[in-house]
C-alpha cells in the first residue's frame, strides 16, 4: 500500500517538479478558458454551453498524462522490456502516476479556474466523474503509447492524440452545443473523458455516470490487455 501511495505521490509531484510548468499551465489555462467562456457565451444563450465548454476543456487538459511519451522514450532507449519484466505491474505503476498527476491538475488548476470564471456545479455527481475521467485519460495515453511503438515511435503522436480526443470527447465542442451530436459527446465512447463530466457538472443524472463508468472500464481493460500483449511480444522477440 505504501508503494502504491508513493507512486501516486510521485505522479502528483511531477507537476511541481518544475515550477514553470505548473505556472504555465495555470496561466495558459486561465487565458484559454476565459476566451472559451466569452466565445460560447456570445454563441449560445443556453447557460450550460459556456460552463460545459470551460469545464470540458480544463478536465481534458488536466487528465491528459504523458504515458505515451514515456513509453516511446523507454522503447527508444531500450529499457521498456526490463520495465515490463519487473514483478510490480507496469500498468498499475503508470495508472497510479497518471492519477496523481491528474489529481493535482484538477485540484490546483482546472477546478479553481472554472470557479473563478463563474462555473458552479449542479449537484455532486461530477466528483466521481472526474476520477473516471482521470482513469480514462490514463487508458487513452497508454493506448496511444502502444500505438506509437507499433508505428516506430514517430514524433507528433501525442499532439495527434490530444487533437482527436478534443474533437471526439466534447472538450472542443460542449455537449449542449453539439446539436445532433450531443448524445455522442455525453454517452459515446470518448465522452467519458470530457463530455460526461461536463454534462454532470451542469446537472445530468446518474445514468450519465453509469455509462461513463462502463466506458472507462472498457477502455482500461483494452489498454492493459494491449500492454500485456506488448510485454508478450517483447518477451518473445526482444525490443
Amino acid at each position: 500500500m505504501n508503494a502504491w501511495f508513493s507512486l501516486f505521490r510521485h505522479g502528483a509531484l511531477t507537476r511541481f517538479a518544475r515550477g514553470s510548468e505548473w505556472f504555465g499551465a495555470l496561466a495558459a489555462g486561465g487565458l484559454i478558458s476565459a476566451i472559451t467562456a466569452s466565445v460560447w457565451h456570445a454563441a449560445s444563450p443556453d447557460p450550460r454551453v459556456a460552463t460545459q465548454a470551460v469545464l470540458g476543456w480544463l478536465v481534458a487538459a488536466s487528465v491528459a498524462g504523458r504515458t505515451d511519451e514515456w513509453l516511446a522514450t523507454r522503447w527508444t532507449d531500450g529499457g521498456l522490456a526490463a520495465d515490463l519484466a519487473r514483478p510490480v505491474s507496469l500498468g498499475v505503476q503508470l495508472l497510479l502516476r497518471d492519477l496523481g498527476r491528474a489529481a493535482t491538475g484538477l485540484a490546483t488548476v482546472s477546478l479553481p479556474l472554472a470557479l473563478v470564471l463563474g462555473a458552479r456545479p449542479d449537484g455532486v455527481l461530477f466528483l466521481p466523474a472526474l476520477l473516471l475521467a482521470a482513469v480514462c485519460g490514463h487508458a487513452f495515453g497508454l493506448l496511444s503509447g502502444i500505438a506509437t511503438i507499433g508505428l516506430g515511435a514517430p514524433a507528433g503522436t501525442t499532439w495527434v492524440r490530444s487533437s482527436l480526443l478534443a474533437l471526439l470527447s466534447g472538450a472542443a465542442v460542449p455537449p449542449a452545443a453539439g446539436g445532433p451530436f450531443e448524445g455522442f459527446f455525453v454517452y459515446g465512447p470518448f465522452g467519458a473523458l470530457a463530455g460526461a463530466p461536463a454534462a454532470l457538472f451542469t446537472g445530468a443524472g446518474l445514468g450519465v455516470l453509469g455509462v461513463q463508468f462502463a466506458w472507462v472500464l472498457l477502455w482500461l481493460a483494452t489498454a492493459h490487455a494491449a500492454l500485456s500483449g506488448l510485454r508478450d511480444r517483447l518477451g518473445a522477440t526482444g525490443p
